[in-house]
């Protein structure tokens, strides 16, 4: 059986294969490009992307995986 080639494949799911910029990174972790450079210089941002030599990216995924592990449960009120 060949596959039908007029059958849209499906679409990735909306953090799957997508690629940020620097600055769109920063954006969806709110905070400033200045700060993600300096998590980065740390170590503490999400895994990068070299794509040249001064060019950086990251997986949105792994930004998301990222905000993920710092979430932290909110403080009762009493």
């Amino acid at each position: 059986m060949t596959p039908d080639t007029n059958t849209p494949a499906a679409p990735p799911a909306a953090d799957q294969d997508v690629v940020l910029s620097q600055p769109e990174a920063a954006r969806l972790m709110c905070m400033s490009l200045r700060t993600l450079e300096r998590l980065a210089e740390t170590g503490e941002a999400p895994p990068r992307i070299q794509l040249t030599g001064r060019r950086v990216a990251y997986w949105r995924a792994d930004v998301l995986a990222w905000l993920r592990a710092r979430t932290s449960p909110a403080k009762q009120v009493a």
